[in-house]
């Protein structure tokens, strides 16, 4: 982070800033007709931030500033004047701020680099609209330096190289006054995902809808859900991750074979006795937030915190004024069809024939044969204790896991 300073609202003390949002804004100027050839943006916040760039939202709801993950905006930096916007949310009295670096070079060899200064501007209570909303310049106010990168009670963060984006959950909430005959759900995504409704997974298929060659097809699966149809209000929601189109596959730690903005489409069509219909369906009146999965990935594997679970959310009632506009649109021009073949399920359930302790705290269950799975394991522990789950399909003289053959 060089220089660049932890900020915060010029009217806060640093370690006493109230719970809510806070909207910090900077501007800065590019030479007209630049060419990027690079540009990526480090940031960390207490306790999680959503950056616009331009007003275009990149980053949703990132927590923790023990670890930063470098964004890449090279694609949306311009010539002229361009605008960054970071939505901060303190969702507790207590410390807040932001630490941001922005670094890049342009075709012709120049650099590129902004850090976060007393300089910046901020605004209390930004609204939905954050991102893209104009800005009255005699609202926005100063902010204040706290300190630089390493100051308590912060610390130091750990620069990630990959980049491992949060898992957003997003929802809707729409009324039935009238008596169902029929509700049937089509879901889809450029990523995976897990269609919700009214507290409970539409179907315990996984992967959903599948992987295609995204340029040309993507497949939609259609669900049965009348049963799960409530009179009175009612929750449709969904839970997206990169999955095949934007996650590490293949070899060479590259993401973004197919796109770099996953989404999720869709659409519940309900048929009354009456004769009449209703149609509820993904729009930019749904809301989003970031979830317990921190990180989740084929390759790279997956971050949860409990700690972070949202009880309810996906149920009727749910506050979610924290939560924020979705972004709609998809450059996508792909053809929609019905999956051709039998959804990725459980099959078999395996019990571990022997477990064994190699080392201190460190378990190893055997289950058996090879397979492709995933785990069940219930566990107690403190608030915040950390439990790594390691996979492999062979063991060292010692008893350990064999990992040097994985990716």
């Amino acid at each position: 982070f060089g220089n660049g300073k932890w900020i915060c609202h010029s009217a806060d003390a640093a370690g006493d800033v109230p719970a809510g949002h806070c909207l910090y804004v900077v501007r800065f100027e590019l030479p007209e007709h630049v060419v990027i050839d690079r540009a990526e943006v480090l940031a960390v916040a207490d306790d999680k931030y959503w950056m616009a760039v331009d007003g275009k939202t990149l980053v949703h709801g990132q927590p923790g500033w023990q670890r930063v993950k470098p964004v890449s905006i090279t694609e949306v930096l311009k010539g002229g004047t361009n605008e960054l916007r970071f939505n901060v949310l303190n969702e507790k009295k207590g410390p807040s701020g932001l630490l941001v670096r922005l670094s890049g070079i342009t075709n012709q060899g120049e650099p590129i680099d902004l850090r976060s200064n007393a300089n910046w501007l901020c605004l209390r209570s930004p609204g939905q609209q954050w991102a893209s909303a104009p800005l009255e310049d005699s609202k926005l106010q100063r902010c204040q330096a706290i300190g630089a990168h390493g100051i308590d009670p912060w610390g130091k963060a750990e620069v990630q190289e990959l980049f491992l984006p949060p898992v957003p959950l997003l929802r809707t909430e729409f009324e039935v006054n009238k008596p169902v005959a029929s509700a049937t759900l089509h879901v889809t995504a450029l990523g995976n995902c897990d269609a919700h409704l009214n507290g409970q997974r539409v179907s315990e298929d996984r992967f959903t809808p599948g992987w295609t060659d995204y340029a040309t097809r993507v497949y939609y699966r259609t669900y049965d859900v009348s049963r799960q149809i409530k009179h009175g209000a009612n929750v449709l929601g969904g839970v997206l991750a990169d999955g095949w189109y934007s996650g590490y596959i293949g070899w060479g730690r590259n993401r973004n074979h197919y796109g770099e903005r996953p989404r999720i489409k869709m659409q519940l069509n309900l048929q009354f006795e009456d004769g009449s219909a209703q149609v509820v369906a993904t729009d930019a009146n749904w809301r989003a937030t970031s979830g317990p999965t921190l990180e989740a990935d084929f390759l790279m594997g997956e971050t949860y915190d409990a700690r972070r679970v949202q009880e309810g959310w996906d149920k009727p009632g749910f506050d979610d004024a924290d939560w924020q506009a979705v972004d709609v649109g998809a450059n996508c021009s792909a053809i929609l069809e019905p999956h051709p073949g039998p959804a990725v399920g459980v099959i078999q359930e395996f019990p571990p024939v022997s477990v064994t302790e190699p080392l201190p705290g460190r378990y190893v269950f055997d289950l058996g044969q090879n397979f492709a799975g995933v785990v069940r394991l219930k566990a107690k522990g403190k608030r915040g204790q950390r439990i790594q789950l390691r996979f492999a399909e062979r063991l060292n003289p010692d008893g350990t896991i064999y990992t040097t053959n994985l990716r």
